[in-house]
């Protein structure tokens, strides 16, 4: 009980310390056992304490403002379960129209909660740099972030020949979008960019 000398201190000159309270120091010095400086307090009182009389630094002058560098982001987080390429298609999936919140939220492994914070800025600030941008550069960088998405997803799956495929079906109507993006084991959202002509545009 009496593990450190200004629990003993306090108990030896003023009494019990009640069960789940701490020993505070008004004079800041945590060694210190004078019984006049020692006060009871919560864990919650303490840190307040330290925080006020600035021994844990907040703000603008935490050591990860001061430092961002040193703190893991995005994919780089041990608790990351998403790429920044992820990220990024989830935004412009969302800003053409293709697919709503909760079917991000399927595609993605994740939930609504989340994908509506990746959209407001809330979460992967490093990457949402596009909040502030004009519509028309939003227009050209979507296009570039989707054709990125299918060299990144296909591989090298998709050559010339197979976007010709792949228009000419959707012109004569052969099959569903789903059924396109099977056979060539893309996403039905792919195929509908292409046949907008949102991706893949300069291979008629």
């Amino acid at each position: 009980k009496f593990d450190m000398a200004h629990r003993f201190a306090y108990w030896f000159t003023k009494g019990e310390i009640p069960d789940k309270l701490v020993i505070r120091h008004k004079c800041d010095v945590t060694l210190c056992c004078n019984p006049m400086h020692l006060i009871l307090g919560t864990s919650a009182d303490n840190s307040n304490d330290a925080v006020e009389r600035g021994r844990i630094p907040r703000g603008d002058d935490s050591t990860f403002r001061r430092h961002p560098e040193i703190v893991p982001r995005g994919e780089d987080s041990a608790r990351a379960e998403h790429t920044t390429l992820d990220i990024l298609i989830i935004f412009w999936m969302f800003y053409w129209g293709l697919a709503s919140a909760p079917t991000l939220a399927r595609t993605f492994n994740a939930t609504e909660p989340q994908i509506n914070g990746i959209l407001r800025g809330k979460s992967w600030k490093h990457v949402n740099k596009h909040i502030d941008t004009s519509p028309e550069e939003k227009a050209k960088m979507s296009k570039h972030y989707a054709d990125l998405s299918v060299k990144k997803r296909a591989g090298s799956r998709l050559d010339v020949k197979k976007i010709q495929e792949i228009k000419l079906r959707i012109e004569l109507r052969w099959q569903s979008y789903r059924e396109i993006a099977e056979m060539f084991d893309l996403y039905p959202s792919q195929i509908s960019r292409i046949a907008n002509g949102k991706m893949w545009s300069d291979i008629t």
